[in-house]
């Protein structure tokens, strides 16, 4: 039996002109343990029928018989398997291998794509999984965070969200969800940085370069726009590296960054330090066409967009992500844009009207800036703090590195404050709550999620193993029902073979929050409010149709 065996093989393309006959009628077989060549001139058909054999084209006729099983129509399943047999090995190496990879990883990469050879770690890692689960659930909503909104920057073009999230995928050792899940390639960044930074390891390397490009994106953003009143956060041309100092609010604190080959400081000037070099313009512009031009990418923020809010009003609760940004006497805080001033709702709903803007095909440039300053601005609903992501990477001092939380988290203990946010949603009954997300509820130093007499709470993003230290536990699950409100404290999961032998899954503990004085039906919650406003309609209809209004 022929390991492969080809019969009458044909694949025909529609051209303007007619036709295209780029493979007609091709047989032969291929026995175990021989070679075949096949040989012709430029267009004469060999790649189409390669990539016809593996599938990347699908065949006219005829019939591809793979170890004596027909493999000519093959659903994804069965094509997977396939193709973990029969691959082919492209001519140009610099788009087949990655020139960054040793020989180790070069080879176990397709192995771990495969399945078989992945751990446990590494399936934690791809995010992108996760939401791809997320799309097959039936019913579900989500209240944007920070780093959601990062990404849907990003992918709708804004080069200083790009550059953020490119920078803590390197940071944090993570740049296969890039390359291998959404297909954007950090080889002409990785080649740039090496060319700047020749004694740099190349992973630092990149890290470095693209610090730099962020902090000079981020400073174009930050003098485009005035209205976000971050020019404190101007600290690139505030460095001097003949001292390794950095000049912030009047005090020189050293650095640990040598050298900065790309930036041009000119103390007449400070906009030329945040130029980008004619290269740097070149990779960013790649860079962003990579990240628009993602399929997989743009699906998944599609998904963000459609199941997605800065807010929500559930059943007479209100939830949302991080903050509703209040002064330093617990009221509302006013933010003005474009001579405007929003506060409290209408400012989350502005901030949702801007990025579902910068999301559309004629999204400005003003609206992608909107996205970075909802990801790290002072006053952002979202980030809810003054970042210092300049100071964390270059100054020495961690003094500098502090970053103020917004009032809101000095104020939302207070029962009254909570109540005050509340009515400014239109909340006013006695079973409404806050359900708040973004900060860690820190267990181990006595925190609880339950706060200003049960009128907030805080389920945070505690599932994520990086904070398992930080709070203790593996975070909280809130469970809403018409009995009242119950949370769940998990505590981490420990190794599979604790599970096994010791019965430690994933170990909850269900704690009762708020007992419903009578219990909640159908009626009283927002689907029953619904099904009441169907009911209603329909019986409309029916009246109509009996008084002869109109007729089926």
């Amino acid at each position: 039996m022929a390991l492969i065996e080809v019969q009458h093989l044909k694949k025909y393309f529609d051209v303007p002109n007619g036709t295209l006959h780029a493979v007609d009628d091709v047989s032969f077989k291929i026995e175990k343990g021989t070679t075949m060549g096949v040989v012709g001139e430029s267009g004469c058909g060999k790649s189409t029928l390669g990539t016809t054999l593996i599938h990347l084209q699908e065949s006219t006729g005829g019939k591809i018989l793979f170890e004596g099983r027909d493999v000519t129509h093959l659903d994804k399943k069965e094509l997977r398997t396939y193709r973990e047999d029969v691959q082919i090995i492209f001519q140009d190496p610099y788009s087949s291998l990655n020139p960054r990879y040793n020989i180790a990883r070069t080879i176990m990469e397709p192995l771990e794509i495969s399945g078989r050879f992945k751990s446990k770690e590494e399936i934690r890692r791809e995010a992108d999984r996760i939401m791809d689960l997320l799309m097959n659930y039936h019913s579900l909503d989500i209240e944007w965070g920070n780093h959601d909104i990062l990404w849907m920057g990003a992918a709708a073009g804004s080069e200083a969200c790009i550059a953020t999230v490119i920078r803590n995928n390197l940071k944090y050792h993570n740049i296969r969800i890039l390359e291998n899940s959404y297909g954007i390639s950090l080889r002409d960044l990785t080649l740039f940085a090496e060319k700047l930074y020749p004694d740099t390891e190349p992973m630092e390397a990149a890290l470095k370069a693209i610090s730099v490009l962020l902090f000079k994106l981020e400073g174009q953003v930050i003098l485009r726009n005035p209205d976000y009143q971050m020019t404190d956060k101007l600290l690139l041309h505030q460095v001097n590296v003949q001292n390794h100092t950095v000049c912030i609010a009047g005090t020189d604190y050293e650095i640990c960054e040598e050298t900065f080959p790309t930036v041009s400081f000119d103390p007449s000037n400070l906009e030329v330090s945040y130029e980008l070099t004619a290269e740097e313009k070149q990779i960013m512009e790649g860079l962003r066409m990579a990240f628009v031009g993602s399929v997989r990418l743009r699906q998944h923020m599609d998904f963000l967009y459609q199941k997605g809010s800065m807010y929500r009003i559930f059943n007479g609760n209100l939830l949302f992500h991080g903050c509703v940004p209040l002064d330093e006497s617990g009221n509302l805080e006013g933010v003005v844009f474009h001579q405007k001033r929003y506060r409290g709702r209408d400012y989350l709903d502005y901030a949702e009207r801007i990025a579902r803007r910068a999301w559309s095909k004629d999204a400005t440039q003003k609206e992608l800036d909107f996205m970075w300053y909802l990801w790290c601005g002072r006053k952002s609903p979202l980030s809810g703090r003054n970042i210092k992501t300049f100071e964390r990477t270059y100054v020495l001092d961690e003094n500098t590195w502090f970053e103020q939380s917004n009032p809101y988290y000095k104020f939302y203990h207070e029962e009254k404050i909570c109540n005050m946010i509340l009515h400014e949603f239109g909340l006013y009954s006695e079973r409404s709550h806050i359900i708040n997300g973004h900060t860690p509820v820190r267990t181990s130093k006595g925190e609880h999620p339950v706060r200003a007499e049960g009128k907030l709470l805080v389920i945070d993003g505690g599932f994520c193993k990086s904070y398992h230290k930080t709070t203790g536990i593996a975070g909280y699950t809130l469970i809403f029902n018409s009995h009242g409100i119950r949370i769940k404290s998990h505590q981490p999961f420990q190794s599979v073979y604790a599970a096994l032998t010791e019965n430690k899954d994933i170990e909850s503990k269900s704690e009762l929050v708020e007992t419903e004085k009578e219990r909640l039906m159908v009626r009283d919650t927002d689907s029953g409010k619904k099904i009441k406003e169907d009911i209603d309609g329909l019986k409309m209809l029916l009246q109509a149709y009996r008084n002869g209004d109109f007729e089926i």
